[in-house]
This record gives C-alpha cells, sequence and structure tokens, in this order.
C-alpha cells in the first residue's frame, strides 16, 4: 500500500510538468555600459544584470519586454524580483528609491487583453554594502496561456551606489486537479499513520 500512494504521487506530480516557453524578449537599460543574459528554468525568466551601477545624485532605468507561453497548465500569478546591493558613501548611509510597473497581457485572442498589473515602490538604505531583493506578486484574472509581459523600472539614488544585479519573473501556474488530490491522498495517509 506504502509503494503505491507513493507511486501514485510521484507519476502525478511528474504529470504536473508541462512545455513552457519565453520568446521576444527585449532588455534596455539606460546606463550606458550595462548588459544582461537572459536565461529560463521552467516557469522562471531571469535577467542577469551587469554594469548597471548609479552613484549619488543619479537615476536610471530599464525595460524588459518579453511574450510566454504556459503550456498545459495557465498562469494565474506572477512575481517581479529585482536584487541588487547599495553601497554608502562617506557622507553617510546608502538610500535609493526603486519605481517600478509591470503589466501582463493576454495574447491569445485578435487583440491584447491586460490581465493583471502592478505597482513597486520601494525606499532601499543601509550602511556598508546592503544587498537587497524586493518583489511584488500580482494576480492575473483570468488566468493566462499566451500572454506578453511588460516592465518598467526606474532607479533614483540620493546617497551612496546602486548596483541592480537580477531581475527575475516568477510565473506560478494553476494547479491541475490531479495533483492535488494525489497530494491530499499523500497527506491524508501520513495523519492516518500517525494516528496509528
Amino acid at each position: 500500500m506504502k509503494k503505491l500512494l507513493l507511486t501514485s504521487i510521484v507519476v502525478a506530480v511528474a504529470g504536473a510538468s508541462f512545455a513552457q516557453s519565453f520568446s521576444n524578449s527585449i532588455l534596455s537599460a539606460s546606463v550606458i555600459g550595462a548588459n544582461a543574459s537572459i536565461s529560463s528554468m521552467g516557469s522562471t525568466h531571469m535577467a542577469d544584470i551587469r554594469g548597471f551601477v548609479l552613484n549619488r545624485g543619479e537615476s536610471g532605468s530599464i525595460a524588459w519586454n518579453f511574450d510566454f507561453m504556459s503550456g498545459a497548465l495557465p498562469y494565474d500569478q506572477v512575481e517581479l524580483i529585482i536584487e541588487g546591493t547599495l553601497q554608502d558613501s562617506d557622507s553617510g548611509p546608502g538610500d535609493a528609491v526603486i519605481l517600478g510597473t509591470e503589466q501582463i497581457f493576454d495574447i491569445s485572442g485578435p487583440s491584447s487583453v491586460l490581465v493583471g498589473s502592478g505597482l513597486m515602490f520601494e525606499a532601499l538604505s543601509g550602511t556598508g554594502l546592503t544587498a537587497f531583493s524586493k518583489s511584488i506578486m500580482i494576480a492575473l484574472d483570468p488566468k493566462v496561456s499566451k500572454g506578453h509581459a511588460s516592465k518598467d523600472l526606474a532607479f533614483m539614488v540620493n546617497n551612496g551606489t546602486l548596483n541592480v544585479t537580477k531581475v527575475t519573473q516568477k510565473f506560478a501556474p494553476v494547479p491541475e486537479p490531479a495533483t492535488m488530490a494525489a497530494l491530499g491522498l499523500g497527506l491524508a495517509a501520513a495523519v492516518r499513520r500517525r494516528k496509528k
């Protein structure tokens, strides 16, 4: 019985994997010499950024647009994550601001339909070299299988040095019923076994 239950959970979870793709990825940065390496893993699309450094009194921006296809399961939410470091200066703690917008469109029909949007406003501060990771979650309604993501990110440094190193987009698929049922059976079996 234990082997059968474990096998059914493994088969159901393995069946939940599906082909996802990202295309037409265009990233531009206002900082001269900044560049990015774009990669994907599963439902995550990442931009590793080099050379996007702003000093006291400077501002800069990053714009990133791409298309996506979820595969078998539609996406119901997306997370935008911005990572980097903030270094203080001789005149005091590091002080910077991130302002970002994100829009997700369904492009499966004859015209694009906005299905989700979000606004990020983050004040950063710190002494020494401070790493940061800031994110927002955006619900998609209706769920989307074929879409377009568009983000505009602005950075302003009041003091110190800001180095933006990574922008990540994590899409979350709607769990399929078989996966949820298998996980529920596994949980029920564990609870039953624990009671004995």
